[in-house]
């Protein structure tokens, strides 16, 4: 199964007359370490740099460009840096990314959401409502992941 997230891994246990040996399976991850997991670090700290590189007066017309390659971006990376040789492709981890990181960007009131749907209830919705959709939206991906793990499907 491919990883959530991305981990080092040598596939030894590390240790004098460890060496060579393979390291048994970690357990899987509980469900508040699940949720967690879903909003893509790397895609976060890349758009919290890059509001610190942006001159203030600029952030309004530079930020939405910068944030829509991320958006692009993080299913790009999911899939690529969580695969292992021999493992599945970790779609659900993408599709799950993607959406938990577009969550994110509205929970924090990113000028993305003004500058693609102008001044629309989206982009002037009030701070607890958006903090309200970030935590449904965490609580629903790893729900999902469940149900379809319930169904046979292993995401």
């Amino acid at each position: 199964m491919a990883h959530l997230r991305p981990r080092v891994n040598t596939g030894t246990s590390p240790g004098p007359g460890n060496l060579g040996r393979p390291r048994p399976p970690a357990p899987e991850d509980s469900y508040l370490a699940k949720v967690v997991k879903y909003i893509p670090a790397e895609s976060v700290a890349g758009y919290q740099a890059a509001l610190g590189f942006v001159p203030t007066a600029d952030q309004p017309a530079a930020m939405p460009y910068f944030a829509i390659f991320l958006i692009l971006f993080t299913p790009c990376w999911i899939l690529f840096a969580t695969k292992d040789r021999g493992e599945r492709w970790a779609w659900y981890q993408s599709a799950a990314g993607f959406f938990a990181f577009l969550v994110w960007l509205f929970a924090v009131n990113s000028p993305v959401w003004a500058w693609l749907f102008g001044s629309t209830a989206v982009s002037a919705a009030p701070g607890y409502v958006r903090s309200l959709v970030l935590v449904g939206a965490s609580m629903v991906f790893p729900l999902v992941e469940r149900i379809l793990k319930t169904f046979g499907l292993n995401p």
